[in-house]
């Protein structure tokens, strides 16, 4: 995951998650690098919804275009 859609990732996880979602978004920006892999490895279901090519990234995509 390259650094811009790490950061529409966390944007997506803290508009559109629910409050666990939003703690691990805002511990996965603070975290280093390694633990930055930790936590992509440890919730792949979350990358998916929020990341990449999710319907939640591309919904925070739009809005940031607007």
């Amino acid at each position: 995951m390259t650094h811009d859609e790490k950061l529409i990732t966390i944007q997506a996880m803290g508009a559109y998650g629910g409050s666990f979602v939003k703690v691990l978004a805002q511990a996965w920006l603070l975290a280093d690098e390694d633990n930055c892999r930790r936590i992509e490895a440890a919730f792949p279901e979350y990358m998916q919804k929020y990341g990449p090519g999710g319907a939640l990234a591309n919904r925070m995509m739009k809005v940031g275009n607007e």
